[in-house]
C-alpha cells in the first residue's frame, strides 16, 4: 500500500504538470532573443535490501529556465544571461540507503531557490566571461554520456564534489563566480573564481548569498578537448583550490592551507553506426588533499549503448562503477574512535533510458552499495528507481 500510495503522487505530479503544458505551449510564441525551458523529474526511489532500513520514496526535481540574447533584445552585441529557478522536494533516500556518494543526484533539501543568474559577454571571437550566480559543474568536470546515470558521483567526483565547507557551486546550492574561457577550434581553458562557500550552511533553503572574507575563494581551471558534433569525443584535466584554512582530521585538528584537488576525465566512443546507434565509453579518476577531505581519491568509468535493442534505435542503456576511496587520515581517525571503517565504497550500476514522446521520458536504474558509507556494520544496499522526466 506504500508504494502504491507514491505511485499516486507520481501520477498526480505528471497530471498538474500536463495541465501546465497546455499554458507553456500556447506561450512557447516568443519575442525573438528570448528563450525558455521547462523540466520536471519525478523519481519512485526503493531500498530493496541491506543499508539501514528498507522503504519506499518520491523525489522531484522541476527546472525553469529563461535564456535571453541581448543582442537581438536590446542590441548588446555578443552578451546573453540566463535565469534558472530550481524547486526539490521529497525524501531522501541516500540516509536510508546509508550510502556516501548519493544514488540520486536529484536528492536535496526540500525549498523553491534561484539557482542560476548569471550574464556572459563575448570578448573577440575566442574568449567569453561569465559572471554571477553559477553551477562550476555546468562546465567542469562533466562527462555529458555519465549523464544518464542516476549516482551523484557520475555528475561530479566526490573528491570535489564533497570538498570544502558546503561543497563547491553546484547542485543545490550555488555562489557568485566569474568564469573566463578561450577556445581554440575543439581545445579550450576555462579558469574560475567562486566564493568558498556556496549558500547558508545553517540554513539550507532558498538562495543564500553570503559574502564572508573568512569564507577564502574556490579557484578551479580546466584544460581540454571536445567535440560536440557527430561522436561525442573529450579529454580534459582540471584542479582546484580554496584559499581558506580548513581543520585536518585528526583527534586533535590543526588548521591547513592546502585544500587542492585534481581530476582528469574522457570520454570515446567505441564503435559507432551511420545512423547514430553505438557504444560511448567514460572514465574519471581525481584525488583530492586526504589531510583535510575524507575522499582521497576517486575512480569512475562506465559504458553507454545507443539502440541496443532491435527497433529501439534511440534508447540508451548504461552500466557503470563509482568508487570513493577514504583517505589515509580519516581512516585512521575512525579507527582511532573505535569505528571499523573500509577503505572504500563502489556503486555498481544499471540504467535504461527511453522517450515516449518528445516531451515525456522514462528511466529505470538498480544500483548495488557495496560497504555503504564505508561503514563495516551496515550492509550492502540494493536501491532501484524509476523516473519520469518532461520537457515542457
Amino acid at each position: 500500500m506504500k508504494f502504491l500510495g507514491w505511485a499516486g503522487k507520481m501520477t498526480w505530479g505528471l497530471i498538474v504538470l500536463e495541465s501546465w503544458g497546455g499554458g507553456c505551449v500556447a506561450a512557447h510564441a516568443q519575442p525573438t532573443g528570448i528563450a525558455t525551458e521547462v523540466t520536471y523529474i519525478g523519481e519512485t526511489a526503493m531500498v530493496a535490501a541491506g543499508g539501514l532500513q528498507k522503504g519506499v520514496f518520491y523525489l522531484d526535481n522541476l527546472d525553469v529556465k529563461l535564456a535571453l540574447d541581448a543582442d537581438s533584445l536590446i542590441g548588446w552585441r555578443g552578451a546573453s544571461a540566463v535565469l534558472h529557478g530550481l524547486a526539490n522536494q521529497g525524501q531522501t533516500p541516500t540516509e536510508w540507503a546509508g550510502d556516501a556518494q548519493g544514488t540520486s543526484n536529484i536528492e536535496a533539501p526540500t525549498s523553491w531557490r534561484l539557482y542560476e543568474a548569471w550574464v556572459e559577454q563575448e570578448i573577440g571571437e575566442t574568449t567569453t566571461l561569465r559572471a554571477g550566480l553559477y553551477d562550476v559543474n555546468s562546465e567542469f568536470d562533466v562527462l555529458p554520456s555519465a549523464a544518464l546515470f542516476f549516482n551523484s558521483s557520475h555528475g561530479m567526483g566526490p573528491d570535489f564534489s564533497q570538498s570544502g565547507e558546503n561543497g563547491p557551486s553546484t547542485f543545490p546550492f550555488t555562489a557568485l563566480a566569474v568564469r573566463a574561457q578561450v577556445r581554440f577550434g575543439d581545445r579550450y581553458l576555462r579558469v574560475g573564481v567562486l566564493d568558498g562557500v556556496p549558500g547558508n550552511v545553517g540554513r539550507p533553503v532558498g538562495t543564500q548569498v553570503l559574502l564572508d572574507g573568512r569564507e577564502g575563494l574556490l579557484l578551479v581551471g580546466e584544460v581540454g578537448w571536445e567535440r560536440s558534433e557527430g561522436a561525442l569525443a573529450k579529454v580534459a584535466v582540471g584542479g582546484w583550490h580554496y584559499t581558506a584554512g580548513f581543520e585536518t582530521l585528526a583527534l586533535v585538528p590543526e588548521t591547513a592551507r592546502n585544500n587542492v584537488g585534481v581530476y582528469a576525465l574522457g570520454e570515446v566512443p567505441l564503435w559507432r553506426e551511420a545512423d547514430g546507434q553505438g557504444a560511448q565509453g567514460f572514465l574519471r579518476l581525481g584525488w583530492a588533499q586526504p589531510e583535510v577531505n575524507r575522499f582521497g581519491a576517486y575512480t569512475g568509468g562506465g559504458v553507454v549503448f545507443t539502440g541496443l535493442l532491435p527497433g529501439r534505435d534511440a534508447d540508451r542503456a548504461g552500466c557503470a562503477v563509482a568508487v570513493a576511496y577514504n583517505g589515509g587520515p580519516y581512516k585512521r581517525l575512525l579507527r582511532q574512535q573505535g569505528i571499523a571503517v573500509e577503505a572504500a565504497e563502489i556503486v555498481l550500476e544499471a540504467t535504461y533510458s527511453t522517450h515516449l514522446s518528445d516531451f515525456l521520458s522514462l528511466a529505470g536504474d538498480v544500483q548495488y552499495v557495496v560497504n555503504p558509507n564505508t561503514d563495516a556494520r551496515v550492509g550492502n544496499a540494493l536501491v532501484v528507481a524509476l523516473r519520469v522526466g518532461l520537457v515542457l
